[in-house]
């Protein structure tokens, strides 16, 4: 709980009312006790006020635009100094508010997903929040820089409809590439890079000479895409060359992100073998696995973990959920890789996506996939320091109630950056999950 100076002054009014409701917080779970000053201004100790700013959202009866909106109007010039802003699907007209959509593209089985399920948004930001508020107000106008982002089966199936002229992805793809839509090939990079990390080891590097099947396939789809002018370079030795150039620096990166998801996944999956469907059992099980690794629980893992607890034969579980026959082991075990792989394709829009101000709408066939980013929508969007975290209401209440332990919830430290060990001993560490998951359900 947040001890503010408005908390004070209830105090000194009526110290035993004040003392009753600190009480009936504690005795529902709220054992953290910050002490915070009002109003946040700029030159507010930034960590404070990141979590205060949270903590007051997540505290809102309803959390709608228009009460965001009016809950933040005083700390508009401590939101402005530290880049802050608040995005909320749309729910009704607010004049502190910028509004954006972005078209969603539906053609047979591919489907245009937008990594929160907003179509339609709000953002709110100190410069909105500064605005005068009055009937004559007009509404504001911001550029919404969007792109729609290929993963793997987008990225080839539009390789195949240019080369053989498929009339069945014809639709779609004149929808995407429509002049006035940016196209991202992100994911398709990440899922390349984490096929290269599995079949190499953690010093694999992207190479054209690579002859591997998924290696030249990529580079193939990529002079497909490129020969039909969806990207800038004019040559496509130089794109091919940029996209080398800009993901082998990031290659561990990509791979803390991916390892961490994978063990994440097989965290769930272990937790369900040993535990049944009792949902607290295996939420502490997967927390606790998750800190003795030194990987943060991301707030997009923690609603995966709620939806896997709640249900579980949930199509995008489906392929792993059940363990199958030793003679189907090897399938299982590639299921497993692509799951965990599109859970960590969640994080793009904190770390990649968030970081450029962009609003990504992935483009697949994968109805598991885009049913996970349906029913893990947030509460709302807090973006701060260039990466976007999602918020969720309800599951934050039940977290601070039972599972209060494996989280350090008077700082927000935990939920922006990885901590500890290389990312040699994240891989290492992987790797004996993996074995230990398979000896676990093949004995």
């Amino acid at each position: 709980m947040v001890i503010t100076q408005y908390d004070y002054e209830k105090f000194r009014k009526n110290p035993f009312q004040f003392i009753d409701e600190v009480t009936e917080q504690m005795k529902n779970g709220d054992t953290k006790m910050i002490f915070a000053r009002e109003p946040i201004s700029d030159d507010y100790p930034k960590e404070e006020g990141v979590f205060f700013i949270q903590d007051k959202l997540l505290n809102l009866e309803e959390i709608t635009t228009s009460n965001i909106a009016n809950a933040l109007k005083d700390y508009a010039d401590f939101m402005k100094k530290y880049k802050i802003q608040i995005v909320k699907e749309y729910d009704s007209e607010c004049n502190l508010a910028y509004e954006g959509e972005i078209p969603r593209i539906k053609v047979d089985s591919f489907e245009t997903q937008p990594f929160y399920d907003y179509s339609k948004f709000q953002i709110i930001d100190g410069y909105t929040l500064s605005r005068i508020n009055n009937e004559h107000t007009l509404g504001y106008l911001k550029n919404i820089d969007y792109t729609y982002a290929l993963d793997s089966n987008a990225a080839s199936f539009f390789a195949r409809y240019v080369t053989n002229n498929n009339p069945k992805y014809k639709d779609l793809y004149k929808q995407i590439i429509s002049d006035e839509n940016n196209i991202d090939i992100a994911p398709y990079i990440f899922e390349t890079v984490m096929h290269g990390l599995r079949d190499f080891g953690i010093n694999y590097k992207l190479n054209k000479k690579n002859k591997n099947e998924i290696q030249a396939g990529f580079f193939e789809t990529l002079k497909i895409l490129h020969k039909e002018g969806l990207f800038k370079e004019k040559l496509d030795k130089k794109f091919i060359n940029n996209i080398i150039n800009a993901t082998n620096p990031l290659i561990e990166y990509y791979g803390t992100l991916g390892f961490s998801a994978h063990i994440f996944l097989i965290s769930m999956l272990e937790a369900r073998y040993k535990f049944g469907k009792a949902p607290n059992k295996i939420k502490d099980y997967v927390y606790n696995e998750m800190r003795k690794a030194n990987i943060p629980i991301e707030n997009r893992l923690k609603a995966i973990l709620y939806l896997f607890c709640e249900k579980p034969g949930h199509p995008f579980f489906e392929k792993v959920v059940n363990f199958p026959e030793i003679s189907k082991l090897e399938k299982y075990m590639r299921d497993l890789d692509n799951t965990g792989r599109d859970i960590a394709l969640t994080s793009l829009e904190k770390y990649i996506y968030g970081k450029l101000n962009i609003y990504p709408f992935m483009a697949t066939d994968d109805n598991g996939l885009i049913k996970m980013f349906q029913d893990t929508k947030p509460s709302f969007v807090f973006i701060y320091q260039d990466m976007a975290i999602p918020f969720y209401k309800d599951i934050t209440k039940e977290m601070l109630k039972k599972h209060l332990d494996y989280f350090e919830v008077e700082s927000p430290k935990n939920s922006i950056s990885y901590v500890g060990g290389t990312f040699k001993d994240l891989y290492n560490t992987y790797l004996q999950r993996k074995d230990d998951f398979v000896n676990l359900i093949t004995n």
